[in-house]
């Protein structure tokens, strides 16, 4: 079954957005890291 173009965007979208949540919070990590 092939998805409607649209969708198929929505779901890259929130992937791309879930990869900036995820590297945000290592860097957020790292910081408290290299501070201590």
């Amino acid at each position: 079954m092939i998805r409607p173009r649209q969708e198929h965007f929505l779901d890259q979208w929130l992937s791309l957005q879930f990869v900036k949540y995820l590297w945000q919070k290592l860097v957020s990590l790292w910081f408290k890291i290299a501070v201590v």
